[in-house]
């Protein structure tokens, strides 16, 4: 990647913290902050890249004009100042901090400009394990801190982390979904292949269950791929020009014989945002009947639809308009929160953040997740577990514990979207 013009001063302030004194389990610190609206907060990407058996290095994009530049004297420029603090764990029930280290920005040139500054620093992370990194932030000026955590998969060759998209100048694509015929190219840090393996999978995944309802083929995916077939590396280990022109999601791996690899999507256009009223009817599902859903999903002009939705169950066209923005910004943040080979608002924990909203406490180990509506302990707070399932297409695959007893919780859940 070619280093930005930034003017930089990158500080190493340590390095390679090995046997620290032990910190506090992340298993019992409330995590619920990783699930805010990214609105009102800077907006930060990263995206891990293992460059060799030893090392990963840690990409990142944040736009310059989300931070306070001040100046200390008269006269002097206007600067920002970012601090990025990285802590490295074996896991989240782990206290030994493996590697660690904080480095600054400095920047100037960029005052009241559109300016998105992309850099990376590296990890010092070792073959055949997976890790929890954990990235703190900070807006020097401001003081404010922005906190999260990251895994970091490198326990064998096929693992997501040995891929990168890349823009045809050769920057890091942040994300994994992409609109029709979006250029980019695939890195492999994996070593010893000269080609890797494309999947194309078309099934649109159904919209799961309330929690509820047990039904044991909530999840399910079909693992064979429409079409399959191999891509050629250059030299430097990178594909060719590559285009998803095609609605579905798009799997690529070392070889044939491997499960897993990187999976990139092309949903529809313009997501995560939701831009069209067939998009806003279809997120409709949850808080209406099926009788109800098919008929607006039947509709001619699905506007009509949407907008004799909110306003029979608001009653006013201003508390309607209140109610439609309230719901579809869950339905956005859920899309960008929970990234997975379908939809963030089609998974399990887009469901239910979309119905019960943020949880009041989040609580995780390496393969379950709790969400705690209320004082996490109290007898009237209710708890929502999720499990992380195999899934060779995502590692971030998590349903939910499903059970009768959420049955009251949920209907009341929707009626309040109802009133």
């Amino acid at each position: 990647m070619k280093k930005t013009i930034l003017i930089l001063t990158i500080s190493m302030l340590l390095i390679m913290m090995f046997g620290c004194a032990p910190s506090n389990k992340m298993t019992y610190e409330n995590l619920a902050y990783l699930y805010k609206s990214e609105r009102g907060r800077p907006a930060i990407q990263f995206r891990p890249f293992n460059v060799s058996d030893s090392v990963t290095r840690i990409y990142f994009k944040t736009k310059m004009q989300d931070y306070l530049y001040a100046r200390e004297k008269p006269g002097e420029p206007f600067q920002a100042k970012i601090q990025v603090h990285f802590e490295l764990y074996d896991s989240f029930e782990s206290d030994e901090i493996i590697d660690s280290a904080s480095l600054e920005y400095t920047d100037s040139r960029h005052y009241k400009k559109d300016y998105k500054l992309i850099e990376y620093f590296n990890v010092n992370a070792e073959f055949e394990d997976d890790y929890i990194l954990v990235i703190d932030l900070k807006d020097m000026n401001r003081g404010y801190t922005y906190t999260t955590i990251h895994e970091i998969y490198k326990s064998s060759y096929s693992d997501p982390h040995y891929f990168i998209p890349l823009t045809p100048k050769g920057n890091p694509i942040f994300v994994n979904y992409f609109s029709s015929g979006q250029p980019f190219q695939l890195k492999c840090g994996a070593p010893e292949h000269e080609q890797i393996y494309m999947g194309y999978y078309s099934d649109r995944l159904p919209v799961p269950p309330p929690p509820f309802k047990i039904d044991e083929t909530s999840g399910d995916i079909n693992y064979e791929a429409d079409t399959t077939y191999p891509i050629m590396l250059t030299n430097n280990r990178q594909t060719e020009i590559l285009t998803l022109d095609k609605p579905g999601f798009y799997q690529f791996k070392n070889d044939t014989s491997s499960k897993k690899g990187l999976t990139l999507s092309y949903l529809y256009e313009g997501y995560p945002n939701v831009n069209t009223s067939h998009q806003m009817a279809e997120a409709l599902r949850y808080i209406t009947k099926q009788e109800e859903y098919e008929e607006l999903m039947s509709y001619e002009e699905p506007k009509v639809a949407v907008d004799s939705f909110w306003l029979n169950i608001a009653g006013t066209p201003g508390r309607a308009m209140v109610l439609l923005k309230k719901y579809y910004h869950r339905v956005e943040d859920a899309n960008r929160l929970f990234p997975s080979i379908r939809e963030g608002w089609k998974t399990e924990r887009g469901m239910m953040y979309i119905i019960f909203g943020l949880p009041n406490a989040v609580f995780r180990r390496d393969d379950f997740e709790r969400w705690v509506y209320g004082i996490p302990g109290s007898l009237e707070a209710k708890k929502f577990d999720f499990i992380r399932v195999d899934n060779p297409f995502t590692p971030d695959y998590y349903l939910i514990d499903r059970s009768p007893g959420y049955e009251n919780l949920w209907f009341n859940a929707v009626e309040q979207w109802r009133r």
